[in-house]
């Protein structure tokens, strides 16, 4: 199933969005309006260190907890209560008990891998490189991107390579779909209720969450402080249509019958 999700984030790369259709007049559809460099870049100043805080909070504080509800127990197996006083003495609460972190499962898939866990080793890849450091390397990507956009000239060019490469990483990057499984999981166990097992999400997977959300925010910014180089590119096509349009109807009018239109065709297409 991870060479699966893998395999099919990795092929989802050669997906290409279809350009915008030309409007009837010849003209470019409206595009959304640009966000000036310099406040793009005060933006991408704030979301960074956001995403920063929230990324550190949400990967040291617990994300899940597990804990034994004798109340509950009782309740739903009222069979133990004859064995209450030795179950008490047991203090089983304690013993499964269990806060859940995302650093501290790191750590453990470490130990586990170090020991030959294969398992554990591919947990470790999904968990340590696709959701926690692609999420950063992207950030960084967008937050240089934009800062160079700002500044123009010959940098720009690179600006928009690290945008290009961006949307790579953040293809790959799955944070979000962390956050997702802590919900899914915890749904999942709730019925394990019936038993006196409670699963339930903690502060962590907000934060992280919190983390995603300015994650999102600065591409968005990233791509709108950019808008102008894909209104230049976009502006292109119809410009080249009508082009070729008054091509055709040179064609049609030169001399030479068919044999000639056919030609300059020919010539036009290579």
């Amino acid at each position: 199933f991870c060479v699966f999700c893998v395999g099919s984030t990795v092929s989802s790369l050669g997906i290409r969005v279809p350009a915008l259709p030309v409007s009837a007049d010849g003209g470019a559809p409206p595009q959304p309006r640009q966000i000036p460099g310099a406040v793009a870049a005060a933006l991408q100043v704030v979301l960074t260190l956001a995403f920063a805080v929230f990324l550190v909070l949400g990967l040291t504080c617990p994300s899940m907890d597990l804990h034994l509800d004798m109340d509950l127990l009782y309740k739903v197996k009222p069979e133990l209560l004859p064995l209450k006083d030795i179950i008490d003495a047991m203090d089983l609460p304690a013993l499964l008990h269990l806060d859940v972190g995302v650093w501290e499962c790191i750590v453990q898939l470490c130990r586990w891998a170090g020991e030959g866990e294969l398992n554990s080793f591919i947990a470790l890849v999904l968990y340590s490189v696709f959701a926690v450091c692609l999420p950063v390397v992207d950030v960084a990507l967008l937050f240089v991107a934009t800062v160079l956009n700002g500044l123009g000239g010959p940098l720009s060019a690179r600006s928009r390579q690290m945008l290009a490469a961006s949307r790579v990483v953040r293809k790959m990057a799955m944070l979000d779909v962390s956050v997702m499984g802590c919900f899914v999981v915890t749904m999942s166990l709730a019925s394990l209720r019936v038993k006196g097992v409670i699963v339930k999400m903690c502060v962590g997977v907000l934060y992280l969450l919190c983390a995603e959300i300015c994650h999102y925010l600065a591409v968005f910014v990233a791509s709108r402080a950019h808008q102008r180089d894909v209104d230049a590119a976009r502006a292109v096509c119809p410009k080249q249509a009508a082009t070729n349009g008054d091509m055709d109807a040179a064609e049609k009018e030169a001399p030479g019958g068919d044999a000639a239109g056919e030609s300059n065709v020919i010539s036009v297409q290579v």
